[in-house]
């Protein structure tokens, strides 16, 4: 194997070798005939890119038998392919929990069994091909570690967002893609039941370890905010202590929140859809947004739509879509909902615009958690989750430094879920 190209001293898995390339081109192109030339390792994420996994980069060299054997030469011209290789987080408490969650496991069912399930009903639905919404999948094991391998989209010309909040163009391409996905879960589940077995819980609170895991980071970072609060002289010191009881009761309201009811509509939630989970490619020159792909579904949860939506508009759009198109967006993604539903012949009772955001306005906790959270973690300047848990604010008992923008976010967001009773 060779490190060509590499610009650090780090070393990929020993048993990522040629033979375990090979393997993953053969089942990847669905072509036994496929011969690896060479393997070049590019890098591993950084820290900030990998909270719940290990990411390492390779271009893979290889040939492949002619269909054409009248030809002399049997083999095909050298082809290459950009790949990512996933696997067990390594580090501190947080990386130890995923390592024995069911993160790993629902990603890997999400990429094996379920997007070839629903890319087939999104096909028959827009009546021919359909652009996915996820990279390309190659393979997953159990041993010796638990990995997965996908298309490293970054070489299609695919981009993390330069984040200042995504504007309307970016969250009406979103909700479009996020109401295709949660429309044909709804239709495979009607289809399937057992298709969701993976997904009945939700990860936060699947277990006590879950549970306790994160509930001190979430209760953590609740607080520390609350103790920030008490220092800002524009926020209203009562609102403070408000935030302080938000998180003596997280844990039992995240779970009653996400919790599943069979006589509503439910749909299977990415769980995590934030900017650092999303790739774009753009038009040159306008910078237009034109296609996306959407990564990360280590925390996907069948349950209501409102998971998905209420965490996406707390955390990811601008002002300007956040405070004055929220409307226009949730429409957005009904019409979506609505057409893939129909096309799919949908038996049950698809929720009216009317309906979708009643239940949003009855279910804005979750909007007020994501924003006390998520919200947090992406306008931070230097954040680690281990360093969030209440056991370690206590031990060090330090001041959370948070951002100016993060600051001006919450003095206008915090009115807004007091309004609605859920502060």
């Amino acid at each position: 194997m060779s490190s060509g190209g590499s610009d650090n001293q780090v070393c990929p898995p020993s048993w990522a070798d040629d033979r375990f390339m090979q393997e993953v081109l053969r089942k990847g192109e669905n072509d036994p005939t496929i011969i690896l030339k060479d393997v070049h390792f590019k890098k591993k994420n950084t820290n900030e890119e990998g909270f719940a996994s290990e990411m390492f980069f390779f271009s893979l060299n290889f040939t492949r038998e002619k269909r054409d054997h009248k030809i002399d030469d049997p083999r095909t011209a050298i082809e290459s392919r950009s790949i990512l290789l996933k696997n067990l987080p390594v580090g501190g408490k947080h990386q130890d929990y995923v390592c024995v969650s069911s993160s790993f496991p629902r990603e890997m069912t999400m990429y094996s069994s379920i997007f070839p399930r629903l890319y087939k009903l999104l096909e028959k639905a827009s009546g021919g091909t359909y652009q996915p919404f996820s990279p390309k999948f190659y393979v997953c094991q159990e041993q010796p570690v638990r990995a997965l391998v996908l298309e490293d989209m970054s070489t299609e010309g695919y981009k993390l967002h330069p984040f200042h909040g995504f504007d309307l163009d970016h969250c009406k391409l979103i909700l479009k893609k996020l109401a295709h996905f949660h429309g044909a879960s709804a239709v495979l589940y009607e289809q399937d039941p057992t298709s969701m077995d993976t997904y009945s819980e939700c990860l936060f609170t699947e277990d006590d370890l879950a549970r306790e895991h994160w509930s001190e980071m979430f209760s953590g970072m609740a607080r520390a905010l609350a103790a920030a609060m008490r220092t800002w002289p524009e926020f209203d010191k009562g609102d403070a202590d408000r935030l302080d009881r938000f998180a003596d009761t997280l844990i039992d309201n995240l779970e009653k929140i996400l919790k599943r009811d069979e006589k509503d509509f439910n749909v299977l939630n990415h769980g995590d859809l934030w900017v650092k989970n999303i790739l774009f490619k753009y038009e040159s020159g306008t910078g237009k947004p034109l296609d996306l792909r959407i990564i990360d579904f280590q925390n996907a949860h069948f349950s209501s739509p409102n998971v998905d939506l209420q965490y996406f508009l707390a955390v990811s759009p601008n002002d300007e879509v956040r405070f004055n198109h929220r409307a226009l967006v949730i429409e957005e993604y009904h019409k979506e909902l609505c057409w893939v539903l129909e096309h799919l012949g949908y038996s049950k009772k698809v929720p009216t615009l009317a309906e979708l955001n009643d239940e949003l306005d009855r279910k804005s906790w979750h909007g007020l958690f994501a924003a006390v959270t998520d919200l947090q973690i992406l306008l931070s300047e230097n954040f680690e989750f281990d360093s969030m848990r209440q056991d370690e604010l206590q031990a060090k008992k330090e001041e959370t430094h948070f951002s100016q923008s993060y600051r001006r976010i919450m003095h206008r967001l915090l009115p807004m879920y007091k309004e609605k009773g859920v502060l």
